[in-house]
C-alpha cells in the first residue's frame, strides 16, 4: 500500500508538471524562428518567411498518441480549407513515435494537407518549453505571439476560433450546438463575453467572471458565457459554484454532454463515485467517442477498487489510443493494485518516455 501511495503521489506531481503550459515562450514575445521540411512535399518551411509576408501564423504541436491533438489537427485542417482563413499560415509540428514512412502513411490516410515538420529528438519542444500536447501558438502578422493554448475541447475550439478571428479582425459563428441553430446573442451580452474572453486569456479570472455574469444577465440563452464561466470555475477550483452553471447549461440545451462530464468531476471531487459513474455512462450511451468519459470512469472504478471495470474502460481507450500516457499510467496503477510491481514500473517508465521524450 505504501508503494501504491508513493506511485500515485509521484504520478500526480509528474503529470501536473508535464502537462503544464508554455515555459519558454510568452505572450507578446517575438515568435522564435522555426525552419524545417514538410514531410510530404519536402518544401522548405520558414516562419520568418511567413512574417516577412505579413501572414498570421497558427502552430499546432501534436502526436498520433494524443487523441485531443489529432482532433485539433483535423479541426485546423477544416479551417484551412475555408476561404475566410486563407490569410493564415497553419503549421503543424509532429513529436510522436512514427518513423518517416509511418508518419507519411498516416498523414495521407487521414487526408491532412497542412504542412508537417517533424520535431526530431523534441528539440523544438525543449526550446519552446512546449510540454503539453496538443499545444498551439497564434501570432499576429508581425510574428508577435498573441495566444497560447494547451489542450483541445469544445470550449477550447471556440477559444481558438475567437483568437484566430481577432487577428483577422473578423467575427465568425462558433461551432457549438446552439449557434448551429443560428442563435444570435444580445449585442451587450456578446460585448461582455468578448471582454471576458480577453481577460481570461490574460488570466484575469475574477474580472473575466464579472463580465461573464453581465453577459449572462443580458442574455440568459447565450451558451458561450456559461461554457467559459464553467471552465474558469474549474481552473480556479471554485467548485461550489459549478453545479449552478451546469444547471443553467442543461436548461439551455439538454443534449450537451459537457455539463454531465463537468458534473461527474464534481461528484468525483466529493467522492460520490457511484453518482459520477451514472452520469458518465449516460454520456457514453450518447456518444461512444467521449474518451474523457472513459478516463473518468476508470478513475471512479479504481477508487471503488472495481479493477475489472477499470480494466475494461482502459481496454476501450487502448483500442483507439494505444500510446496515450495517461492511460498507460492508469494501467500501471492497476498493475500496482494487483501487486505486479514489475509490470507497474514498466508502464510508468513507458509513460515517462512519452511525456519526457
Amino acid at each position: 500500500m505504501k508503494f501504491l501511495n508513493l506511485v500515485i503521489v509521484v504520478l500526480i506531481i509528474t503529470t501536473v508538471n508535464s502537462w503544464a503550459s508554455f515555459q519558454n515562450v510568452h505572450l507578446y514575445d517575438q515568435l522564435p524562428e522555426i525552419d524545417g521540411l514538410d514531410i510530404i512535399s519536402q518544401d522548405k518551411i520558414s516562419t520568418q518567411q511567413f512574417v516577412r509576408s505579413n501572414q498570421i501564423i497558427v502552430i499546432s504541436y501534436w502526436a498520433e498518441w494524443s487523441e485531443r491533438s489529432v482532433e485539433q489537427l483535423k479541426y485546423f485542417h477544416e479551417l484551412a480549407r475555408q476561404k475566410i482563413y486563407s490569410e493564415i499560415k497553419f503549421l503543424t509540428i509532429y513529436s510522436g513515435h512514427y518513423n518517416s514512412s509511418q508518419l507519411q502513411e498516416y498523414i495521407l490516410k487521414e487526408k491532412i494537407t497542412l504542412p508537417v515538420i517533424v520535431d526530431k529528438k523534441s528539440q523544438l519542444a525543449h526550446s519552446f518549453g512546449l510540454i503539453a500536447i496538443p499545444s498551439t501558438i497564434i501570432t499576429d502578422k508581425s510574428g508577435i505571439i498573441k495566444s497560447l493554448f494547451s489542450g483541445f475541447s469544445l470550449t477550447a475550439k471556440d477559444k481558438l476560433t475567437d483568437s484566430i478571428s481577432v487577428q483577422l479582425g473578423i467575427q465568425v459563428e462558433k461551432d457549438s450546438l446552439i449557434e448551429q441553430s443560428r442563435y444570435r446573442p444580445n449585442k451587450k451580452a456578446l460585448h461582455f463575453y468578448n471582454t471576458a474572453f480577453k481577460l481570461f486569456s490574460q488570466k484575469s479570472y475574477e474580472q473575466a467572471v464579472m463580465n461573464l455574469e453581465k453577459a449572462e444577465n443580458y442574455d440568459s440563452l447565450y451558451i458561450q458565457p456559461y461554457l467559459l464561466h464553467a471552465t474558469i470555475l474549474n481552473q480556479t477550483k471554485s467548485y461550489d459554484n459549478i453545479p449552478l452553471i451546469i444547471k443553467k447549461l442543461t436548461a439551455i440545451d439538454s443534449t450537451l454532454l459537457f455539463p454531465n462530464i463537468l458534473m461527474s468531476k464534481e461528484f468525483i471531487r466529493n467522492k460520490k463515485y457511484t453518482d459520477a459513474i451514472a452520469l458518465l455512462q449516460k454520456v457514453i450511451s450518447s456518444d461512444t467517442t467521449q474518451i474523457d468519459a472513459y478516463f473518468l470512469l476508470t478513475e471512479c472504478h479504481l477508487s471503488l477498487n472495481q479493477t475489472e471495470y477499470a480494466q475494461n474502460n482502459l481496454n476501450i481507450i487502448f483500442a483507439h489510443y494505444s500510446s496515450n500516457p495517461k492511460a498507460i499510467i492508469l494501467q500501471g496503477i492497476l498493475h500496482t493494485i494487483g501487486d505486479d510491481k514489475k509490470s507497474a514500473i514498466d508502464s510508468f517508465l513507458k509513460a515517462g518516455k512519452i511525456i519526457f521524450p
